[in-house]
């Protein structure tokens, strides 16, 4: 029998699998309605409809050389850390890091999303 800290653990590590696949289904089946993105640096995002209007140029983008180094989970808060290979603004593919930081509301639906993204 699966404990709810195992339950937000396998949530944490499909929701970067799905990040890292372009899987927005199943990204937005996990997102609250009053859902807030904060990509550090860039923007701010609010309501699962402008999250999904984000997402479209994304979906079924596989990214390149993905690697989580470590998710780092507390019930319903997580921090998600790792590299990826990209485009940059100029079409060059360069390896960037990440951290992702998730807050789930008692409906396990992610209410908080805060990215820091940079290229290495």
């Amino acid at each position: 029998m699966k404990t709810e800290q195992t339950q937000f653990e396998q949530l944490y590590a499909g929701l970067n699998e799905a990040f890292a696949k372009g899987d927005v289904d199943f990204i937005l089946s996990h997102a609250a309605e009053d859902i807030r993105w904060e990509m550090v640096g860039d923007s701010v995002i609010e309501g699962k409809e402008e999250v999904a209007k984000r997402l479209e140029s994304v979906v079924g983008v596989v990214s390149e050389e993905y690697t989580t180094k470590r998710i780092i989970a507390s019930g319903r808060t997580a921090a998600i850390e790792g590299t990826m290979l990209c485009p940059d603004k100029t079409g060059t593919k360069r390896k960037a890091a990440f951290c992702d930081l998730y807050t789930l509301n008692e409906k396990g639906k992610i209410t908080d999303l805060t990215a820091y993204f940079f290229f290495l």
